[in-house]
């Protein structure tokens, strides 16, 4: 039935928020948050305050004990598409007060933050083991005596080590630390970069120049791995041979990784080409995107990560944001390392089973791919230092494009452990390599871009030549769901010469969604690029049917659901627009809350225990014919998946107007 006594509050909570689902094994500080305070704001920001009285009577009620700026000093810079890191702020709070959801929402609801964000620590990836080994397998395995014969690297290349800290005393590291000249030890901060005497690299974790390790010898085992002195007549030969490191400590005293993402920066910042990230977690985050797009695209580093140890086809962070190199792990015998993780989003593999190295202030072995990773961060500062001219993105595309083909030793893991193992020889003798690689798409159904049964699809691909000029290349595309037919499959590009783009805007490749598809199905789509001697799969997902839709009729953009929610169609604040007016978001989280006045509420927002799901969709939302507005929406749901439903349904109409003066609301 419908009913009219019932009080229906759309419930707003203003102030962007990115709050991911918690993914397995992660850890978060239960007392400190992360957020970025939006630009209009700057003028009351300061390096450990922010002179806002809604947010000052905020933070008393947090009982505020620390809030400063992660990075002090840094300053906006005005160029296109680079990050700013200059308003970034870490926040303690008392926990015996209020919980991390609740501090979340109370600075959301200040309305002058960008993100609010939970501090997540991410782990290490590796996985220890006692027994010894008498040598190097792996350096014959990746080809590197041969490619040393080639280059052997330069010391002026460093890969910046952001892990658990060194050993200064261990004779085959001692010597290939990049030193600081600029700030010796003498108690000044000579070079005014924010650390005194940050000669030997910097413990961020603990704020001193003694980037030793404490609990965990981790650091001291990747750094081996990758920029152990070499040819010495001592210990081990490095992947990386002539190259150095810098120590970037980034765990406490207690072993805990506190300052991961702040290492990423202060590795970028301070002339590290590869940064080396042999950590992570299954949390993604505005504030960690942020961090690693700031080292790409501002200081123009080449991340390379983990792929994670827990046998999983998922995601894994920092690996798999945009542009890290995600390294997987294999074995002596070139098989999925059984811990390893895996998936289309895997650019390489490398060998990570007991990597012999450096341990502690003596050797032994370590597995996982906190191993592989090194290995490939070490291949990659050869490769810069024989083709010097490469962007990282250039470098990357070099080392995949030169793998060796481990498709027969893993037949259960076909294309799911990037392009191959890393074999470095090739990389740097195949000077005629090429690689190109799918770096934008555009795809619409020329009518509500809902992409629904019975849609049309048109997708448009920029296609990136990295590397070689290729001639003749073509990208074809298929699908294994059953639920699309693919019409068009092949779109041809024009030659391309060494970073050329093109598009197939002419040929686009066309494909129809089919019945019996569920709702917000994730269509899994490989496209082959190939040209008879080349060829690279790119993977993409889509979502079809899905249960909500985006309104962008006027000067605001939100999305309506068909479940309660308004703005975001999850949890976690990844699907949807938001409520964004005049491009700016304004929005944290929003819902409709029913109540009979008394006793029973039914929402879809977050409670005393977590998010409530107590409205279910009789009718999805939809495009109604125009009515009252120039766009209408309509749907209807009902309250029976409460645990006390009230036993109502609710029909939800929507409406947008594109003209003044009605076109600043919805």
């Amino acid at each position: 039935m419908f009913i009219n006594r019932i009080y229906l509050l759309p419930l707003l909570f203003l102030g962007l928020l990115s709050f991911s689902a918690y993914g397995q094994k992660n850890i978060q500080l239960n007392n400190t948050l992360i957020f970025k305070v939006k630009e209009q704001y700057r003028t009351i920001c300061f390096n450990d305050k922010i002179n806002h009285p809604q947010f000052a009577n905020i933070s008393t009620q947090l009982g505020t004990t620390n809030l400063k700026k992660i990075f002090p000093k840094k300053n906006k810079e005005d160029r296109p598409n680079f990050i700013d890191l200059s308003l970034i702020y870490q926040l303690t709070f008392n926990a015996q007060l209020v919980d991390v959801e609740t501090a979340i929402q109370r600075i959301a609801a200040s309305k002058i933050m960008e993100y609010v964000e939970p501090y997540f620590l991410p782990e290490l990836t590796f996985t220890p083991n006692d027994t010894l080994l008498s040598q190097q397998y792996y350096l014959g395995l990746i080809d590197a005596f041969n490619a040393w014969n080639i280059n052997q690297g330069d010391t002026s290349i460093t890969i910046g080590i952001t892990d658990t800290g060194w050993e200064p005393a261990h004779p085959d590291l001692i010597s290939k630390i990049k030193i600081n000249y600029a700030d010796p030890i003498n108690g000044v901060d000579d070079d005014n970069d924010g650390y005194i005497d940050n000669y030997y690299g910097w413990d961020l974790g603990m704020n001193d120049n003694n980037a030793l390790f404490e609990s965990t010898s981790h650091g001291v085992a990747v750094t081996g791995i990758a920029a152990a002195a070499t040819n010495n007549t001592t210990g081990i030969a490095s992947v990386g041979f002539n190259t150095t490191f810098l120590p970037v400590k980034i765990s406490n005293a207690a072993g805990f990784l506190t300052h991961a993402y702040q290492g990423v920066v202060y590795a970028a910042d301070h002339g590290c080409f590869i940064i080396n990230c042999s950590w992570g977690s299954y949390e993604n985050s505005r504030f960690q995107e942020d961090i690693i797009k700031y080292a790409q695209i501002n200081q123009g580093c080449l991340v390379v990560a983990a792929a994670g140890n827990d046998n999983l086809e998922t995601p894994f962070y920092p690996a798999s944001y945009d542009g890290v190199l995600n390294v997987a792990a294999t074995d002596q015998s070139d098989i999925r390392k059984s811990n390893s993780n895996f998936g289309y989003h895997i650019d390489i593999a490398a060998p990570g089973e007991m990597i012999f190295t450096t341990v502690g202030n003596n050797y032994g072995s370590n597995s996982g791919t906190s191993m592989a990773a090194p290995i490939v961060a070490a291949a990659a500062a050869i490769v810069k230092n024989e083709f010097p001219t490469y962007t990282a993105q250039q470098v990357a595309a070099q080392l995949k494009a030169t793998t060796d083909d481990i498709s027969t030793q893993n037949p259960s893991y076909i294309n799911k452990l990037g392009t191959g193992r890393l074999n470095l020889f090739d990389a740097l003798n195949n000077t005629t390599a090429q690689f190109a690689d799918i770096t934008n798409k555009n795809i619409t159904d020329n009518n509500n871009n809902l992409f629904e049964n019975g849609d049309t699809l048109r997708i448009i691909t920029e296609l990136t030549n990295f590397l070689n000029p290729i001639n003749g290349i073509s990208v074809t595309l298929s699908s294994s769901s059953p639920f699309v037919n693919i019409i068009n499959n092949v779109s041809s590009f024009p030659n391309l010469n060494m970073l050329d783009t093109s598009s197939n805007y002419t040929q686009p490749f066309t494909v129809e969604i089919l019945s019996g598809a569920n709702l917000n199905e994730s269509i899994l789509f490989q496209a082959t690029i190939s040209n008879g001697t080349f060829s690279y799969n790119h993977y993409f997902n889509l979502l079809i049917n899905p249960d909500y839709i985006h309104l962008e009729e006027n000067l605001i953009s939100t999305t309506i659901t068909s479940k309660g929610k308004i703005g975001f169609n999850d949890n976690n604040n990844t699907i949807g627009r938001g409520f964004i007016y005049k491009g700016k978001q304004l929005l944290y989280e929003a819902g409709f809350m029913i109540t009979d006045g008394s006793t029973r509420v039914s929402d879809p927002i977050r409670g005393a225990s977590g998010f409530d799901q107590d409205f279910g969709s009789i009718f999805n939302v939809a495009y109604h014919p125009p009515y009252v507005s120039a766009l209408d929406l309509i749907g209807f749901m009902d309250d029976l998946q409460s645990p006390n439903p009230l036993q109502v349904s609710i029909k939800q109409l929507s409406y947008a107007y594109p003209t003044s003066p009605n076109d600043h609301f919805v």
